[in-house]
Parts: structure tokens; C-alpha cells; sequence
């Protein structure tokens, strides 16, 4: 946000993890708190970025509801323009989480844990990863479905010339 480009350092930290966010969609605002949370406590050894690369969103809006907002988000929110991040990693709706090692490797992706309702958590799944890394361990999962419900709105791209 706010025209600064940032440099993500896959080796500054043991761990990094990418949560796709969107500013209109309930449910990803509904996925703050437990984001900070989970910031606080892994944030020692394992960087945390907000992504949003919704075609529709501004940068205005998304600074009013995470930056400034009741509940801001206590890292930083990085705006894809262009859906550069979101095409590579492949995220696909908000929250969508990707946690990668310090050599860029992906450790995890998907959802947080297995409720959009808070008091309905059973599983908390990016709590369970990161224990499991930051212990040495292999995590019990690689991959769980994102409970995101809005999808990522792309960016429509100018057809290529015709010869």
C-alpha cells in the first residue's frame, strides 16, 4: 500500500507466510484477529504478509479496514496490482495462506483452520504448522482447503494483438 515496494527476504526469519485478504469480504476480516494472534505469537521467527490482489479493491479501502481499521492487522498489506502474487502462488480466495522455509520452499498452503466462526474452530491448521516447523517437525498437513469465500477478482488482461 501506499506506493512502497517491499522486499520479501525468504531468509530473514525461519518461516514466512503469505494470507491473502480482501477488504469487502466478511469473511476474510473475520480472520483478523486470529491472524494477530498468531502473528504475536510465531512473529519472533516467522514473518507475516498481508496480500490483496482484488481488481475491484483500492488501496484506499483496504488501508481503511486493515491499517486503520477497529481491528488493523499488526503486519504489513501488500497490494497486487496485477495479480503477480496471486498467479504464482495460485491463491484463489480470501483468506488463502501460503507458508514457505527460508529457501522458498512451500511448507503449507490453505486455510488457516476449519471455520469461518471463530467459537466453531476445531482445528486450528496455520497454529499447527507452525508449531510443528518451528519444532523440527514435519507438519501433520501440506495442504488444507482454504474456507475463504470470496474469490480473488483478476485483473482482466488486454487481448494480444492480432497478426
Amino acid at each position: 500500500l501506499h506506493n512502497r515496494v517491499h522486499e520479501i527476504d525468504f531468509a530473514a526469519r525461519k518461516f514466512t507466510v503469505f494470507v491473502w485478504v480482501s477488504s469487502v469480504c466478511p469473511t476474510s476480516k473475520s480472520y483478523i484477529i486470529r491472524m494477530n494472534e498468531l502473528q504475536a505469537e510465531f512473529g519472533q521467527d516467522v514473518a507475516f504478509w498481508a496480500v490483496n490482489s482484488s481488481a475491484m479493491e483500492e488501496t484506499t479501502e483496504i488501508a481503511e479496514v486493515y491499517e486503520t481499521g477497529k481491528w488493523p492487522l499488526n503486519f504489513t498489506v501488500l497490494k497486487d496490482d496485477k495479480n503477480l502474487l496471486a498467479d504464482r502462488f495460485g491463491a484463489k480466495v480470501c483468506p488463502d495462506v501460503f507458508v514457505f522455509n527460508r529457501e522458498g520452499k512451500l511448507e503449507y498452503r490453505g486455510g488457516v483452520d476449519d471455520s469461518r466462526d471463530p467459537a466453531k474452530v476445531r482445528q486450528r491448521y496455520l497454529h499447527s504448522v507452525l508449531r510443528s516447523l518451528l519444532d523440527g517437525n514435519r507438519p501433520q498437513w501440506r495442504y488444507q482447503p482454504p474456507n475463504g469465500c470470496c474469490p480473488i477478482d483478476r485483473v482482466e488482461l488486454p487481448e494480444p494483438p492480432k497478426n
